[in-house]
This record gives C-alpha cells, sequence and structure tokens, in this order.
C-alpha cells in the first residue's frame, strides 16, 4: 500500500509539509478503536517519514524539564538525570557530529519515533522529547531507573540474591513484543549495559539509537565498534563478515551472549582473550566451551542454539520465551569464576578494557 506512486511521494516531503504529515500520521494512529492492520500502516508511514526528514510529532515535545546533575555517558551521548511534572526522568542527549549534518537530526528522529509506539512492561517507556532553549541540546526523556543497567547492578547487588532467570525471562519477553511488531523492530545492540533494572527489580530494554525495523540495511565494514556499529563482542558473527542486514537473528545471538553473560559475567570466548581474539575465534568458527558449573544443561542448550553461527538455526524470541519457562532452566552456581587480566570487560558505554 505504501510503495503505490500516489503514496509515496510523502517520503519526499521535508520543512512544514513533512512537519504536517507526521503531525497527521501521528494523529491519525491514535483514532479510538483502530484497527492494528491500519495502526501498523501509519506507524510505517510515520517511521519512514521522520527517517527521511528528520521532523518527529509535535506531541512528544516536551517542555519544563529540569537537568539536574550528569550520571552517565558514552560514545552515543550523555546522560543526566532531571525532573519532568514531579517525576525523576533519566535525559539521554544524542551527540550531532557537525560533520553527519542532517544525518544525525534524521537518525534522532527515527529513534524518537520508533520508541514513541513502543509500550511494553518490558520495554523503557519514553516520555518525549525536550528541547534545551539556550544550547538547543535535543534530550529523548524516560523514567529513571535508580537501580541502574545490569553492570551496575551487579556490581552493588550480591549475585546471590539477584534473580537471574527472571532477568532473562523479562528481557526475552521485551524481544518478542519488538520482533512480532508489524512492522518488527530490532534492537541492534542489546548488552549488559542496556538492561535496565527498575525498582521492582524488572528487567527494561532501553537505549534504541541502534534500532531497526525490518529491512534496514547497516554497513557494519565501516560502522564497526561501540556506538557506531553496536558492541562487537555481543555481535552475531554474519555481521563481522561485511556488509549485513539487521534481522531478528542478530538479536537472538546478542541474546545468547546475554545468557552467557548473567552465568560468567564475561562474553562467549571472552575468558583470557582480548576483544581481537574474540572476533578472530568467532570468524575461524571456534567451538564454544561450556563453562562448568554455571548452567543447567537445558539452560545451556538454549545459550548454544542462540549462538549458532547460521542464522536460521537460532530459535525465536517466540521459542525463548516458551522454553524459558520450563522447570529445568536454572543458573547453577551463585559465584561467577574467576576472571583473567586479560578478560574482556564492560563498562557502561559499551567500550572493552
Amino acid at each position: 500500500m505504501l510503495n503505490a506512486p500516489e503514496h509515496t511521494q510523502i517520503f519526499s516531503w521535508r520543512g512544514l509539509d513533512a512537519q504536517s504529515c507526521v503531525d497527521l500520521l501521528d494523529s491519525l494512529k491514535q483514532i479510538p478503536n483502530i484497527s492494528r492492520r491500519h495502526q501498523s500502516i501509519l506507524e510505517e508511514a510515520m517511521f519512514k517519514v521522520a527517517k527521511r526528514s528528520g521532523y518527529w510529532p509535535r506531541r512528544l515535545e516536551l517542555q519544563n524539564v529540569h537537568i539536574q546533575m550528569w550520571i552517565g555517558g558514552g560514545s552515543f551521548g550523555n546522560v543526566f538525570l532531571g525532573s519532568s511534572k514531579g517525576e525523576l526522568v533519566a535525559m539521554k542527549q544524542v551527540r550531532m557530529p557537525a560533520t553527519e549534518g542532517d544525518r544525525a537530526l534524521k537518525a534522532f528522529a527515527k529513534e524518537l519515533v520508533i520508541c514513541s509506539v513502543l509500550c511494553h512492561p518490558n520495554v523503557l517507556p519514553l516520555r518525549g522529547v525536550f528541547r534545551e532553549g539556550v544550547t538547543g541540546r535535543l534530550f529523548l526523556v524516560s523514567p529513571y531507573m535508580e537501580k541502574g543497567d545490569l553492570l551496575r547492578h551487579f556490581g552493588r547487588t550480591p549475585l546471590d540474591i539477584i534473580d537471574r532467570l527472571s532477568i532473562l525471562r523479562d528481557v526475552a519477553q521485551a524481544l518478542r513484543y519488538l520482533h512480532t511488531r508489524d512492522p518488527p523492530v530490532m534492537h541492534g545492540d542489546l548488552k549488559p549495559a542496556n538492561i535496565l533494572i527498575s525498582a521492582s527489580g524488572n528487567a527494561c530494554l532501553c537505549d534504541y539509537g541502534m534500532s531497526y525495523l525490518k529491512g534496514d540495511f547497516v554497513n557494519w565494514s565501516t560502522a564497526s565498534g561501540a556506538g557506531s556499529g553496536g558492541t562487537l563482542c555481543f555481535q552475531a558473527p554474519e555481521l563481522l563478515q561485511g556488509d549485513s542486514t539487521i534481522l531478528c537473528s542478530t538479536d537472538i545471538y546478542s541474546f545468547g551472549c546475554v545468557i552467557y553473560w548473567l552465568a560468567c559475567g564475561s562474553v562467549p570466548y571472552s575468558r583470557t582473550r582480548r576483544e581481537s581474539e574474540v572476533i578472530m575465534a568467532l570468524a575461524r568458527g571456534e567451538e564454544l566451551l561450556r563453562p562448568p558449573g554455571q548452567m543447567s544443561d537445558e539452560l545451556w542448550t538454549l545459550c548454544r542454539q542462540c549462538l549458532e553461527r547460521i542464522p536460521v538455526l537460532r530459535p525465536s524470541a517466540i521459542d525463548c520465551v516458551r522454553r524459558l519457562r520450563g522447570s529445568g532452566m536454572a543458573f547453577t552456581s551463585n559465584a561467577w569464576p574467576l576472571l583473567y587480566p586479560s578478560t574482556v570487560v564492560y563498562s557502561p558505554s559499551g567500550s572493552a578494557s
């Protein structure tokens, strides 16, 4: 429907025409009792207009948001603690290099619009976008998660009182929600630093700066590395072999890495190795050894299948959710194995040390 010549012309609109178009699509999407099929068509059109024009619905723009303090940052930008309407919020400022021109603004618009349509208990909700008056800086505004990401949470909480299986189930349910949307959404940068823990202990996926709609293309030969093409050691091997398309199966590979990280505190192949050596092990197709005493047979089998080198052999998010409900799934140790000095360790920015 959206590929018909009379419809595709809207994707070339710029300026006020594009703004009016994206506002209209957003309004139509919220008509009461609209069918899911028509809502999907409107959302897909809104994604495309935002991506190509750099405009987003004005409904998402927030006023009277107050920045309080810097709380973190990385290659993607800085995160600040703020307040809005009596609520503590996290404000993610995305860097927009001058050399990128309109490209960075269009990427920001795409991320904003994708986030605005997502609604799931295990996906961090978006409150809106805030433009700082003096500097013109743009921020994505979301609820503040006091417990932080998995790295911070695990660094401050004894392992034996963390329900790692519950966290894993939450992440799987978030992926199932994203992958079964119409059009499907792929996260593209799933890793511990992008999994937040709520006050009640639930896991929420965040940071959709790398989010892709089905069919999006990314040049991994020139966009590899933290903050530009995802974090290498959590990326599927096919993405390290040149140009590729982001698919649901690439998220599933990263999910397998998260399973392994929750069990061991490190990513597959990383023990006693630096990041470059991990990439070489992936390229060679080296067999992944089971970490002794860390996972039940059922959980290890799921982990191995998620980490299959051949994408079509990996389970779907639906299958992961179903299998994680089984009684045999378990982390079998309350302590991570000792890490060697050269093990790849991740900071919240996603860089390796």
